[in-house]
């Protein structure tokens, strides 16, 4: 869901004094440092928007308000559409709130991006995810993998040319799914693997391995760390642990051999008639007797099977 196209605002060059002229520069992409997002991104400014949206509806009007040692401005355009302004320190930004969330149109990209979990998101007309990292101004598909999310740089070009030129960012970026680390594969020809711990970002990367095509995140308990798996171009897989030490994963034994000092184990064949407790015509035991069609999966095991299936199984 985006908002309308319609819409628009001229930003203001005063305060709401009329006099005093504007100070800061237009902030080039979507707001994402920290006290860019403490100020609009809290539930207190948040209950203050709904709010104002309900009291402040003359239209092409500018209401200007302090909070803290920034200001703010909400414009309500002639469309009916509510537009906010945020003036932190040497910055500012214009937003518009919708659906009860924030959303910064890309005048480069042309795309409509929200707000959600601190992180800029923006959605095609396939319902294909992207993420927005501002830092960067790259935009990233984002998509489920195993143990966690897997994000694919988009290569759509820009439709406008950004100020700052956007890197060529081809490398993907695996996350675990509880975000406490990362594998990135470089997009050259070795396809090199490097583990990030995203908890303590200190540490280095670690290399895992070249010639990769895939990584996987795997946990076997709530206790136990995340453990990485990635695949090589043959297809064979080698197995990490969350601090980049290599491990060899637990092999499953064989059963043991069959004991061979009696003699060889001899296995009577089964009869063509199990014996009966029933002579006569009760075929209650005979287990050759035909399946009851209602049971496909025969007696005695049928029942069990199709109420497990039943529990467990949409009809």
């Amino acid at each position: 869901m985006r908002p309308g196209m319609g819409g628009g605002i001229m930003m203001p060059r005063h305060y709401g004094d009329g006099i005093t002229p504007i100070h800061q520069r237009l902030f080039p992409t979507a707001p994402y440092r920290a006290n860019q997002l403490a100020f609009i991104n809290n539930a207190a400014m948040i209950n203050r928007i709904r709010y104002l949206n309900t009291i402040e509806l003359e239209r092409n009007r500018y209401y200007w308000h302090e909070w803290g040692n920034s200001r703010y401005c909400h414009y309500y355009d002639q469309w009916g559409y509510h537009w906010y302004g945020f003036y932190v320190d040497d910055d500012y930004f214009w937003t518009r709130y919708w659906g009860d969330r924030y959303w910064w149109y890309d005048p480069y990209w042309h795309r409509w991006d929200y707000l959600r979990d601190g992180r800029w998101w923006w959605q095609d007309d396939d319902d294909v995810i992207f993420i927005y990292v501002p830092e960067s101004n790259v935009y990233y598909r984002y998509d489920d993998a195993p143990g966690g999310v897997v994000m694919t740089p988009d290569p759509t070009p820009p439709i406008e040319t950004p100020p700052v030129a956007t890197p060529n960012v081809t490398k993907k970026v695996f996350y675990s799914a509880d975000g406490s680390l990362s594998v990135t594969i470089t997009a050259d020809e070795l396809r090199q693997a490097y583990l990030y711990d995203m908890v303590d970002t200190s540490k280095q990367p670690v290399l895992l391995g070249s010639g990769v095509t895939d990584v996987e995140f795997a946990s076997p308990t709530a206790e136990e760390p995340w453990s990485v798996i990635i695949t090589e171009l043959d297809g064979s897989k080698l197995y990490f642990y969350a601090d980049g030490s290599q491990y060899e994963p637990a092999v499953q034994p064989l059963p043991p051999p069959p004991d061979q000092s009696q003699g060889p184990v001899v296995t009577p064949p089964a009869p063509s008639t199990p014996p009966s407790d029933n002579p006569g015509n009760d075929d209650s035991n005979n287990r050759n007797s035909p399946k009851d069609p209602s049971d496909p999966f025969g007696s005695p095991f049928g029942s069990a099977m199709s109420q497990l299936r039943a529990g467990f199984f949409p009809q």
